[in-house]
């Protein structure tokens, strides 16, 4: 089984939104600890839309605060700014913290709370058996690999990673060379900067939405690919298609009635 799965089963078990803010690079570079793009945030249809009020600004502020705490290595139970409960478990291996779990929007009893300490009771001693499986690969270990090996850890963060607010020291860290040495890479691989890579991934997303989710506003489907800003998401979305969001969803529409 993997992380993902593991993270799916409890998320319909307990009714609630669960999602991990990675701290360490098995999660990049280990298959079972891959996780999908949406679960490295907070998720829920409620939260998505909390996201889209303000462009973000308060609960990316929140969750920088929950983090910040988390770090001192005690779990806590508490309400965000929107009114949503929520349970944050930093996850520690070898005496430090590798990633921090959320669980929201579930406990409403002592009974339910339970059941979320042992769901993260659970999740954690999963991360630390695949990231000791992992540290035994010899996977993880700092040297320097193969050009092919750091583009497809580019590829892989971007694809798990592109709804956040990542860097390209993020990525950097994460696998353990420069950021001068990855930007000069991914330039003269890709004739692209990381952040390039990672406007074309979520223009990429956003056609899927567009396409499939025919009445979601244009908004919504700027933030749940990353955007913050709607305007700048049309903006780039007309420089990279030659038309706009809007645009592109009603072409979509009228070529599929044709077909």
């Amino acid at each position: 089984m993997e992380l993902k799965e593991v993270l799916r089963m409890y998320e319909k078990h307990l009714f609630c939104s669960i999602s991990l803010e990675p701290l360490h690079r098995g999660f990049l570079l280990w298959e079972s600890l891959k996780l999908t793009a949406d679960q490295t945030l907070h998720h829920s249809d409620f939260c998505r839309h909390a996201k889209l009020r303000d462009n973000n600004r308060i609960c990316a502020a929140n969750k920088q605060r929950s983090l910040e705490i988390a770090r001192y290595g005690h779990s806590f139970y508490g309400r965000c700014p929107n009114g949503v409960w929520e349970y944050v478990r930093p996850v520690h291996h070898d005496r430090a913290i590798v990633a921090i779990l959320y669980i929201g929007g579930g406990a409403t009893n002592r009974e339910q709370l339970c059941a979320i300490r042992k769901t993260a009771d659970f999740i954690e001693e999963f991360i630390r058996l695949e990231l000791t499986f992992f540290m035994r690969s010899g996977i993880g270990e700092d040297k320097r690999k193969d050009e092919a090996f750091y583009l497809e850890c580019c590829r892989d963060f971007l694809e798990s990673h592109a709804l956040n607010d990542v860097t390209l020291s993020d990525l950097a860290e994460l696998i353990g060379i420069t950021p001068n040495y990855l930007s000069s890479l991914l330039k003269r691989k890709n004739d692209m900067s990381f952040r390039q890579l990672l406007t074309k991934k979520r223009l990429q997303q956003a056609t899927v939405f567009l396409k499939l989710h025919k009445t979601m506003p244009v908004t919504e489907v700027a933030s749940r690919c990353g955007f913050c800003d709607p305007n700048y998401f049309s903006t780039v979305f007309r420089k990279h298609f030659g038309q706009s969001p809007r645009e592109y969803r009603k072409n979509i529409s009228a070529n599929s009635k044709i077909q």
